[in-house]
Parts: C-alpha cells; structure tokens; sequence
C-alpha cells in the first residue's frame, strides 16, 4: 500500500511546514 506511506510521508511535511 504505498498509497498510505506516501500520504504519512506527505502529512509529516506539511507538520514540518507548518512548525517552520
């Protein structure tokens, strides 16, 4: 299911993102 590691790899980003 990469579809899921992708959408977790996605959502810690944006958490990055945002905490920048």
């Amino acid at each position: 299911m990469p579809t899921r590691a992708k959408y977790g790899l996605e959502t810690v980003q944006i958490r990055y993102a945002l905490v920048n």
